[in-house]
């Protein structure tokens, strides 16, 4: 869709990884005190609220005349995104405590369905219409689910989210070893995550060929098994030792992403090479959020959630630009090795240096 996008409205490099970057933008702006709305008026007035603006961003994303409506309206989409995810989280976090890791890994696997069928089904839509219809689908789509979600009723208690406490104690929090380096590394690795989901479309079209249809394939498979990865290592992490988990996978997305862009390869490589690279690389975030959340007694782990995602949010910002910034001196190969590959390496080390302790 990126490609489509530059190409109508004649962007730059730079300006399609600032394009991108907004949504991330948009995230940081409510991340913050999202959990004090919630906190305040419950998870699923919240989480309606969120959804609502992410409706309104995507609708009229289709109808954006220029690149500035464009970039207003995924800004937009980002706003509800920061309201919505974070209380999800924290509250999945806590259901059970001794199995937080798969917990959280399938709240993420969740996440992984939609990226794996939104690929293929936008790579369709584009094959028959422009890209404008890709976002009046899924937001015609989207009014369904956001009824359902203001109609299923109920709140959860308000110890259990972002609230007032996560300003309250923000400073104790920002002091504290572990929930530090989680945030550097979950910094780290959403650089990665963020380089290789805003341009690897790119790549794949101009060094390996592959046609909207093939790309959207590709791109879903990488998610589809990124969904498996955060649950199997979120399992994993459960019984074993979550650094130790978090630090192989993180070694190994590395190395995938190194083979990834490397070298042009056949369309069924490319397919084996993101589903690999798609179960090591996408379960970062629910493992380093549970770090986050294993370092903390039981009524802050809304609060350690909540200034964790939120700090590392800047990564996500960032990676699309730096991405462009590496493929417009470097070359598209070195670029997205650069961007992809040394983040995910820098977040493996990271996180050998934090500490957790039993889970609660």
């Amino acid at each position: 869709m990126l490609p489509e996008i530059a190409k109508e409205f004649s962007l730059s490099e730079l300006q399609s990884g600032a394009f991108i970057s907004l949504l991330f933008v948009g995230m940081t702006v409510t991340m913050g005190f999202a959990g004090y709305v919630s906190d305040r008026l419950g998870r699923i007035t919240a989480s309606t609220a969120g959804f609502c603006l992410m409706l309104i961003g995507i609708l009229s994303s289709g109808y954006s005349n220029s690149f500035l409506t464009a970039s207003i309206s995924i800004f937009v989409t980002g706003l509800g995104v920061g309201v919505f995810t974070p209380s999800v989280y924290a509250a999945i976090g806590e259901v059970l405590p001794k199995s937080r890791g798969f917990m959280v890994g399938a709240a993420n696997a969740a996440y992984a369905v939609g990226g794996f069928l939104g690929p293929i089904l936008a790579g369709i839509i584009l094959s028959y219409f422009n890209w404008r219809a890709q976002f009046y689908i899924f937001g015609l789509l989207a009014v369904p689910i956001l009824i359902g979600l203001w109609f299923s009723g109920g709140k959860i208690s308000p110890n259990t989210v972002i609230g007032q406490k996560t300003i309250r104690e923000a400073p104790r929090i920002l002091k504290m070893r572990s929930l530090l380096i989680a945030s550097a590394a979950l910094f780290s690795a959403n650089i990665g995550f963020g380089s290789f989901t805003s341009w690897a479309p790119t790549f794949l079209s101009s060094v390996n060929g592959l046609d909207v249809t093939q790309i959207g394939f590709t791109v879903g498979i990488w998610a589809l098994m990124g969904g498996a990865g955060a649950i199997v290592l979120g399992w994993l992490s459960d019984r074993a030792s979550r650094i130790a988990v978090s630090f192989a996978s993180g070694i190994s997305a590395a190395v995938l992403a190194y083979f990834y862009f490397a070298s042009v390869n056949s369309f069924l490589v490319i397919i084996e090479l993101s589903a690999a690279f798609g179960f090591m690389a996408y379960a970062y975030y629910s493992l380093l959020t549970s770090i986050a959340q294993d370092a903390v007694d039981p009524a802050s782990i809304g609060s350690a959630t909540g200034v964790v995602q939120n700090l590392s949010i800047t990564g996500s910002i960032i990676g699309p630009v730096v991405a462009a910034t590496s493929i417009s001196f470097l070359g598209v190969k070195l670029g997205m090795i650069c961007s992809v590959s040394i983040p995910y390496l820098a977040q493996a080390f990271l996180v050998l240096a934090s500490r957790t302790k039993p889970v609660h």
